[in-house]
């Protein structure tokens, strides 16, 4: 349809996206340049029918795909495999309900993997990001799900490299991430600086930098920290940590935690963070 792209091929079920190394049908065809051009083009074609979009091959992308006041998306990325420079690759604004799975996201010094602002209730399962600054951001968004997915920090050259950020909103839940190899001058796996958070079971290792290296901040209250592995994350300047409070914190829970390697287990800046209660292993 645009860039090079053609829509052939109508699915009754899906709307489909094919990239240029894919042979199948579609409904939307990719030619290798700009394919973020029939994404888009996808996304708003699924809010006026079932609101599922299927991604099939491998997609090159010069801008962030972008999704805006679509509820019910459902992503499936399935064996697709995005890849961007210098760019955000995903961007949603004010879309609740929003699920993406599968997909892999990778770049050379890209912005952001994934950018969610205004978006409730999104469930974010089982993708891998690869090479971004901040590999997924929530802001002004509550009641979310990230769960399985796999972060990788390699070719990211950021001044502030994170894993999974949560800016603002509450209630989310991060569960059984693997987040490794991130580097920055301020590095940290998940960094929380909302309330009423839960991160739990996640795998948090490798992570190295000049300044503030944690496989988890907290500058947040009513949090709660449980059963995860943090391991082998350094500074060559300032200070590492397993977890560190950024500032006061109130009723953070930390139990059951592994901590192994991290220079320090907890590392509180301003020793009042008022009644957590630390049960590392």
């Amino acid at each position: 349809i645009a860039a090079g792209g053609f829509n052939r091929f109508p699915s009754q079920l899906a709307v489909t996206v094919g990239a240029s190394n894919y042979g199948g049908d579609a409904d939307y065809h990719c030619d290798g340049t700009a394919d973020e051009v029939e994404i888009n083009l996808a996304f708003i074609a699924a809010a006026s029918k079932n609101n599922l979009v299927k991604l099939m091959g491998d997609f090159t992308n010069a801008a962030a795909m972008t999704i805006a006041s679509i509820d019910n998306l459902f992503i499936d990325g399935s064996g697709a495999t995005i890849t961007c420079t210098s760019i955000t690759a995903i961007s949603a604004t004010s879309c609740d309900h929003l699920t993406i799975t599968g997909l892999h996201l990778t770049a050379t010094s890209g912005t952001k993997g994934l950018d969610l602002d205004a978006c409730n209730f999104a469930s974010i399962i089982q993708n891998t990001v690869t090479g971004f600054a901040i590999s997924m951001e929530i802001s002004n968004g509550s009641d979310s799900q990230f769960v399985g997915n796999t972060i990788d920090g390699t070719g990211a050259t950021p001044a502030l490299s994170e894993g999974i950020y949560i800016v603002s909103g509450g209630r989310n839940t991060l569960s059984n991430n693997v987040i490794t190899t991130l580097y920055g001058t301020d590095t940290y796996g998940i960094i929380a600086e909302s309330d009423h958070n839960r991160i739990i079971n996640n795998l948090i290792a490798s992570l190295s930098g000049e300044d503030t290296v944690a496989g988890i901040g907290i500058d947040a209250d009513y949090c709660m920290v449980e059963s995860n592995r943090i391991e082998n994350n350094a500074s060559t300047v300032w200070s590492s940590a397993g977890v560190f409070i950024v500032t006061s914190a109130t009723s953070v829970q930390f139990v059951g935690n592994s901590s192994y390697w991290n220079g320090k287990n907890l590392l509180d800046r301003y020793k009042d963070h008022h009644g957590a209660e630390l049960q590392n292993q």
